[in-house]
């Protein structure tokens, strides 16, 4: 017998009905729940006396942050419990949903229960006395997300015809104790509390009314709790529960989450220029870049607080209360500042660190990762000759810091003065025959190219340059060195073979100023997206 996708839901319906007693009915509103009925005990432990659902995120309680969103997004109807322990909760509710307010908001219906339970379940099965439709969605009261991310779930779970429901998913993960989220294509198939899987839940649960509350009632009878094994008898129960993936999704269990909850919502932006000494006769230039990219960022993204900030004033500056740095900050103890309020930060941390203290390294990764670069050394040898001996250093950069050698006297005598001086990273590398082509480009996370301007400078002719090779050599050098906003300079030989001479993460894009401003402001909103 061949069976189609509607016989397969009769099927699984008569299975429901038959072990459930659950009835078919046609959907008709989509019903919003809020468990706030936790006590919140960790944070009090910490200190902090205000009750959950009223600690403010941005100056906004999160109870009222959440009623405001499902109201944005076409709440026809809401219901909130809290214990019977929260009379300022209560009080805070009954006081600010006026009939008025509710109307404003465009909310038809709001119930709150007052009520303590012994778990979310629990309080979940409350909340089911009173829901009249045929979707609800339900999360706690301390589930972070960002609302337009919601709203994609929201209008994705109503679309959806042929599924009994759609939970939030999320690669995420910090939480104390996590339930991982076992898939088979978008389907969820089971719930477990130790694995390796890609996601969590997110605590955002859109369901069936009609399926899922008879199979919460059966779990109340037989004396479960906690909603994980709530969601893992849904799954038993063979329901077709979708997993959608929120990038990002956060609780507020501890005192700490309250400034991380704060930022991932109203993100700031930290752009930081780069010291006088890693720019020597481009501090001009390399003030520009940074400046206009500041500027077209804030233009793009105008609900982003953002600030810039001298390398120098680096050590004054809170990091920890910013989503992200976008810096060409190169000196050891910035790095490590950034480091230590673990910010995310463009180009990365170990990129900077990389290509900027260590050439040797650079050119060992690339050479690795089948990146063609000239024979190098660390130390002068015929084989190399012509040569050039290249200093790199920790606490800035001179003019001389490269020089030619035609012979292995001249090698020598620039390494010992290189040591002499105590510089910790020498290269020898064999001097190229070619052209010298610079190419400067920007890239998102992902390595995906977003701009890319590439000169031979000095008025030189260039040799013939296949952009697509050299596109693809830029993506592997973003993906091996971890940067998003860099330079490479190449030597391109007659027979148009490229070799890697040298990398720099945020050049001063002196050619492409306007065009390499734009691609940063861009890799900038992808990442925060991210």
């Amino acid at each position: 017998m061949i069976f189609n996708n509607f016989s397969i839901r009769l099927i699984k319906k008569a299975y429901l009905c038959a072990v459930y007693g659950i009835v078919d009915k046609k959907r008709k509103l989509m019903h919003y729940a809020i468990i706030a009925a936790g006590e919140g005990s960790r944070l009090a432990k910490e200190g902090i006396s205000v009750p959950k659902p009223l600690l403010p995120i941005n100056g906004v309680p999160m109870i009222e942050r959440l009623i405001r969103i499902f109201a944005r997004n076409k709440a026809e109807s809401i219901s909130v419990i809290v214990n019977t322990e929260m009379e300022s909760v209560r009080l805070f509710l009954e006081q600010w949903l006026t009939d008025a307010v509710l109307q404003s908001l465009g909310i038809g219906k709001f119930r709150l229960i007052v009520e303590s339970t012994p778990s979310s379940m629990h309080s979940f099965y409350c909340l089911s006395q009173v829901i009249d439709a045929d979707m609800v969605c339900l999360t706690t009261v301390d589930t972070i997300f960002r609302e337009h991310q919601f709203a994609d779930f929201i209008r994705h779970a109503e679309s959806l015809s042929d599924k009994d429901g759609c939970f939030a998913v999320t690669p995420f993960v910090e939480d104390e104790k996590p339930l991982y989220v076992e898939t088979h294509g978008s389907r969820i198939v089971g719930f477990h509390d130790q694995g390796i899987f890609p996601y969590v839940s997110g605590g955002i649960y859109c369901l069936r009314t009609d399926v899922a509350f008879p199979i919460l009632r059966q779990c109340i009878e037989e004396g479960m709790s906690r909603m994980r094994n709530f969601q893992r008898a849904l799954i038993s129960a063979r329901l077709d529960i979708e997993a959608w993936v929120f990038p990002k999704i956060m609780d507020v269990d501890h005192a700490s989450d309250l400034a991380k909850a704060a930022c991932f919502l109203k993100p700031k932006v930290l752009f930081v220029t780069r010291a006088e000494e890693y720019s020597p006769g481009k501090i001009a230039h390399d003030r520009r870049i940074i400046e206009l990219a500041y500027s077209r960022f804030s233009e793009q993204a105008p609900e982003v607080e953002c600030k810039l900030v001298d390398e120098d004033r680096l050590p004054d500056t809170d990091i920890d209360s910013y989503r992200l740095v976008v810096g060409m900050e190169r000196r050891q103890q910035s790095l490590q500042q950034i480091a230590e309020a673990k910010a995310r930060a463009i180009n990365s941390l170990q990129g900077i660190g990389t290509v900027s203290t260590s050439r040797s390294l650079t050119l060992s990764l690339l050479a690795k990762a089948g990146i063609s670069v000239p024979e190098f050394a660390t130390s002068p040898s015929p084989e190399l000759l012509p040569c050039w001996v290249k200093a790199m250093r920790t606490n800035g950069h001179t003019a001389d810091d490269v020089r030619y050698a035609a012979t292995l006297a001249e090698a020598e005598s620039a390494y010992s003065d290189f040591a002499r001086q105590r510089v910790h990273d020498i290269v020898v590398m064999r001097h190229q025959r070619g052209t010298l082509l610079k190419a400067y480009a920007v890239a998102d996370r992902s390595s995906q190219l977003l701009s890319l301007h590439w000169s031979c400078p000095q008025g030189e002719p260039c040799a013939q340059v296949d952009e697509p090779s050299l596109r693809e050599s830029l993506v592997r050098i973003s993906q091996t060195l971890d940067l998003q906003i860099f330079g490479v300079d190449y030597i391109v030989s007659e027979s148009g073979e490229m070799k890697v001479i040298d990398v720099n993460d945020w050049p001063s894009y002196s050619v492409c100023q306007n065009e390499a401003s734009e691609a940063i402001a861009r890799a900038i909103l992808i990442d925060l997206e991210a």
